[in-house]
């Protein structure tokens, strides 16, 4: 059975950028994997409840680390070594993660250990919006309007990201159509590709 990680640097990453086709994947073994739990920002004091609640929901094989918010960029080695760890355990032929060009430096990091560690495997690049000014999709993924529910009701399970502007469900909805308009449908995800590898 085909083995896919879907990789955040925060709690949300993944939901914001990839939840869509998360939810749209079929007959594959999932994994999910977090790099810091952000709780030395004091709105995030119920985030890890939230991240639990939303991974139980899913129904996905989760891990949660504990590296320090904002600094992943200076702990590369121990971002590699969690990504190692996953690429042999789970036998990984692809990854889903932060996009290289993302000028948030955990987002950037993350991206940039996974080119390394997983250079023989198929890697798509998810958009974080808010943080992704230079993004060049070449992979769009449409949505339909039920999962587009989902993804929204999914998303609200973050309540203590409730006050960023980046997580109201009009930012979300505007940038799934934006990027269904490029692609002739109503509404879609949208990837940069590292490489395919079949």
């Amino acid at each position: 059975m085909t083995s896919i990680l879907f990789v955040g640097a925060h709690p949300d990453d993944v939901e914001s950028g990839a939840l869509g086709l998360l939810l749209e994947l079929r007959n594959v073994k999932i994994h999910y994997i977090v790099m810091s739990k952000c709780l030395n920002i004091a709105r995030n004091e119920h985030i890890l409840e939230e991240w639990k609640t939303v991974t139980k929901r899913l129904g996905v094989a989760s891990q949660i680390f504990d590296l320090p918010n904002t600094a992943l960029d200076v702990h590369g080695n121990q971002v590699r070594e969690i990504l190692e760890g996953c690429r042999d355990r789970e036998q990984v032929q692809t990854v889903i993660c932060p996009s290289t060009g993302d000028i948030h430096q955990d987002h950037r990091a993350v991206a940039e250990e996974v080119a390394r560690v997983f250079r023989h495997h198929t890697v798509l690049f998810y958009e974080v919006p808010h943080s992704c000014p230079f993004f060049k999709p070449v992979f769009f993924h449409p949505l339909n309007e039920a999962v587009v529910k989902q993804k929204l009701e999914i998303v609200s399970l973050y309540r203590s990201q409730s006050t960023q502007r980046y997580m109201s469900e009009e930012a979300i909805l505007a940038t799934l159509r934006f990027r269904g308009l490029q692609c002739g449908q109503k509404y879609a995800e949208s990837f940069e590709v590292w490489r395919i590898v079949k």
